[in-house]
């Protein structure tokens, strides 16, 4: 199951960055999935659950934004449709070059708040 390798690959760099900032548990992760990243959301939800368990950071929460794909003709310019994406341009045959929405993107991590005990 490739979600579960990039729910591992996730893991690491936000514990990597947890650690960097001396931060505790993972509350919040917020990645970016692109239409064509070939991941399945609801399975990578479920790896990020199967990833912590019985960690630290057992119960964070993995929020996921869907980044919409872009194409584009590096020879005409051309940008098919939404929802269309083909190997090569309908107007000169050409390569099409994916601009964006393509791979998985860590975007935010949140850290649980120590609380103070006075």
């Amino acid at each position: 199951m490739y979600e579960l390798s990039v729910a591992q690959e996730l893991y690491i760099n936000s514990r990597a960055r947890a650690y960097e900032l001396e931060a505790r548990e993972l509350e919040t992760v917020r990645v970016g999935v692109g239409e064509l990243a070939g991941v399945d959301a609801e399975l990578l939800r479920a790896a990020w659950k199967f990833v912590t368990a019985e960690s630290a950071d057992d119960g964070s929460h993995l929020e996921i934004v869907k980044i919409a794909a872009h194409q584009v003709c590096p020879q005409c310019g051309a940008q098919p449709e939404k929802h269309n994406f083909p190997s090569y341009c309908e107007r000169c045959k050409c390569h099409m070059r994916v601009e964006s929405g393509d791979r998985v993107e860590l975007l935010e991590i949140r850290f649980q708040h120590e609380l103070a005990i006075a």
